[in-house]
């Protein structure tokens, strides 16, 4: 029994280091009864609470540290950081301010081992004063930091934030480019196990019926990312895509031994099941299938690649049938990625996921790498380890990982390049001619991302929360582009940045360095209106770019106030105009069904486009969703919304992903905002029609154009021709599947390609 004060605390930092937070606040409490004025446990003891979110608790622990030594350092700091993480920045100010104050009376304050602290400080007060919109003095105290400490990257992060907070864009993507500094790939390590990583399938069922092969193909970012950057560790890491292989023999190969039946995955019970013990003969034999696909034996370690975004669950039924086949036959360690509701989802179906060992979420190359250098018994010392659960078996990533050039070496490169698309319905022999070139041209497409985040702050956006992130300095970024030209030589690139031009330096520079090292590219990404002009447009034309789409949302002033978009509509005109005059490509997003968005607002939306029909080449349809890491999903009664609740993907007959439903706080409740949203988005599909061609061969065959065609008139021609005949061959072939399919025709779906008359 032990009732040594000294014994106790190691028990409980044994605890602590094991990660069983309960026995070790339980051990804590124990010496404090006996020692209630002991600070280094009661330091301990909040520390805890901290991390777990026990806010009350933990700022009561606090104050009774304070009762007890007034001009305690760590008290205040720790309040400083509770009151920071609910919200209160006027209260956290406070208490970091008095953290600085007691520095300023220590008698050593100038020596060394203080500095790191006062540093902390600096940089804690200055993330409390942005907190509260005081970018002024937040700039002031993380520049007082950065004196103390340039090296530590977190300063140039935040103090980027102030100055977007500012909206000085310029300074802010400076501030990010100039210390932004490439991986440098270190010779390869001698590793005690063999190591692989698959992107895992996933399907579309009756939800899509497409001409086409149903699979996107263009190489997976994620994967060519994560491998990049563990391979740049100098761990040595095999890939292989098991979705494009699926889809590609499914379509393509003659031989039915290589098909995969996917209906099984659509059987939850039954895969849950199967995960469970449940012996299954069938799923037996098409995991058998798979293991020919990509070789699995001798590999220790198997990573699964989830998308994060799927149109249901089949991805996760497959990775838990190949789990369970894998462990059955050869005993890997099973890391899966990529899908933070995973761990959820198990819940839901009451599945503990036995045959999976650790689960990652978030974008988790740097958690990765840490979880690969503890299996293999390495020494790693600058990767973190992010917030742990499940026994250990959940890690959630706390950082975006910085850009990286893209590894995609291993995987089936010849599977992306196009082919297969059908012309026997063509009659126009001319054309006919034009897609047997096509077929025969391999075209391949490379995704590429150098800028992560945005510098605005639209509410509903993704990135509204994480506000600018990481931005790769552009003469790095052109030799990459010029390295991924060299090796892979795709006919074009998806730049996938949230804003392409975060400022109009930094686009001007980046397509600067594009067209010095005359990389003779094809590209296309996001922009916003109010960084671009005419001179800016036809500069992006010389440096490649064939595609530019500008994220408008609505055309209803209203709206764009109430999202924070900070656009002008006469603007977005000129852009529009200026753009087509240049010969590049058009896009505007639309989103239908923003909150409190009425039949007034729709019509607006409907009356700029067609106002601006001449210059705009396509139109992309989206119903309102609620991201996780957008403003509105943190604060939304701020936006007067309430009552969110989580659906199953795309139930309700949405045609694109919706995750959450909601009340209006003062409008529609959800069974009614369901029928708006669906409603306002077949308002605008109505008024301009279905997609020209599927999504699969859309990109394809656009860079296609662009590479064989300077005229834009010829290209828009060529590929509106193309696509009605294709949409022509596709609704005869809806009509004759439309049993099979099941395709409900009602205004209360959301038609995958809008209404057909």
């Amino acid at each position: 029994m032990i009732n040594n004060e000294s014994d106790r605390i190691q028990v409980a930092l044994g605890y602590l280091n094991q990660k069983r937070y309960d026995l070790a606040i339980e051990e804590f409490r124990k010496v404090l009864e006996m020692n209630p004025d002991h600070e280094f446990v009661r330091h301990n003891l909040i520390q805890i609470l901290f991390q777990q979110r026990k806010y009350d608790l933990a700022k009561k622990e606090a104050q009774r540290l304070l009762e007890t030594n007034p001009l305690s350092i760590a008290a205040y700091q720790e309040l400083g950081n509770i009151y920071f993480e609910e919200g209160d920045g006027f209260q956290a100010i406070a208490q970091f301010q008095k953290v600085l104050e007691l520095y300023a009376q220590e008698e050593h304050s100038k020596q060394k081992v203080l500095i790191g602290y006062i540093f902390e400080a600096y940089l804690n007060l200055g993330r409390a004063y942005l907190l509260t919109k005081n970018s002024n003095f937040a700039i002031e105290n993380f520049k007082k930091a950065m004196k103390l400490n340039p090296r530590d990257e977190r300063i140039y992060e935040f103090l980027s934030k102030a100055y977007l907070e500012a909206k000085d864009y310029e300074l802010a993507v400076d501030i990010l480019t100039a210390d932004h500094e490439p991986f440098m790939p270190i010779k390869p390590r001698e590793v005690i196990y063999k190591m692989k990583i698959v992107r895992i399938p996933n399907f579309y069922g009756s939800e899509v019926l497409s001409t086409e092969m149903n699979s996107i193909i263009i190489p997976p970012l994620a994967l060519g990312n994560i491998v990049a950057y563990i391979r740049s560790q100098g761990i040595p890491v095999d890939q292989d895509d098991l979705h494009i292989k699926t889809h590609y023999d499914n379509y393509f190969c003659e031989d039915e031994e290589k098909k995969i039946d996917e209906t099984v995955f659509f059987d939850v019970p039954r895969v849950i099941g199967y995960a469970k013990g449940n012996a299954d003969s069938e799923i037996d034999k098409i995991m058998d299938k798979i293991s020919i696909k990509t070789d699995f034996q001798g590999y220790e370690i198997i990573l699964f690649s989830l998308d994060s975004c799927s149109m249901n669950d089949s991805h996760v039924m497959f990775a838990l049938c190949l789990a369970r086949y894998l462990k059955k036959r050869y005993r890997p360690i099973i890391i899966l990625g990529g899908l933070n509701y995973f761990v959820e989802l198990m819940r839901k179906n009451d599945c503990n996921f036995s045959d999976i060992d650790y689960v990652i979420c978030n974008e988790g190359e740097e958690v990765v790498v840490n979880l690969l250098f503890s299996l293999l018994h390495l020494n790693n010392c600058h990767a973190e380890e992010g917030r742990i659960e499940e026994n250990g078996r959940v890690i959630w990533s706390r950082k975006v990982p910085k850009p990286i050039r893209p590894d995609f070496d291993g995987l089936p490169l010849d599977k992306y390049k196009y082919k297969g698309l059908k012309i026997d319905y063509c009659n126009n022999k001319a054309l006919k001619n034009v897609i047997q070139e096509f077929n025969q041209s391999g075209v391949s497409l490379l995704p590429f991302r150098f800028v992560k985040g945005c510098t605005n702050r639209c509410i509903f956006c993704a990135s509204s929360l994480g506000g600018l992130i990481h931005v790769v300095n552009p003469k790095t970024a052109a030799l990459w582009l010029e390295e991924l030209q060299a090796k892979y030589n795709p006919t074009g690139y998806l730049f996938l940045s949230d804003t392409l031009n975060i400022s109009k330096k930094y686009l001007d520079q980046l397509c600067s360095e594009i067209i010095k090292k005359k990389l003779n590219i094809f590209w296309s990404d996001c922009v916003r209106v109010d960084r671009l002009d005419k001179d800016s447009i036809y500069k992006m034309k010389d440096a490649g770019c064939i595609r530019m789409v500008f994220g408008m949302e609505t055309s209803s002033k209203k709206l764009l106030d109430y999202i924070k978009k900070d656009i002008g509509l006469k603007q977005l005109e000129d852009m529009l105009y200026w753009a087509d005059r240049a010969g590049i490509w058009t896009g505007i997003e639309i989103i239908s069904g923003l909150p409190y968005e009425n039949e007034k607002d729709v019509k607006e939306t409907i009356a700029f486009i067609k106002q601006n029909r001449e210059h705009i080449d396509a139109l992309y349809y989206n119903a309102f969703n609620i991201k996780d890491t957008s403003l509105m999903r943190l604060y939304p009664e701020r936006y007067g919304i309430t009552n969110i609740f989580e659906l199953s993907n795309y139930e309700d007959g949405f045609s694109t992903f919706v995750k959450y439903g909601f009340d209006e706080i003062d409008g529609l409740k959800w069974p009614e905002k369901r029928r708006q949203i669906v409603s306002a988005l077949n308002k605008i599909v109505e008024n301009f029609g279905e997609s020209p061609f599927p999504e699969h061969e859309y990109e394809s065959f656009l860079f296609f154009l662009y590479s064989r065609y300077k005229d834009k008139k010829v290209i828009k021609n060529l590929f509106y021709s193309a696509g009605k005949e294709k949409m022509r061959y596709l609704i005869a072939l809806r009509r004759e599947k439309k049993s099979k399919w099941q395709i409900k025709e009602s205004i209360d779906k959301t038609l995958s390609y809008g209404r057909n008359k």
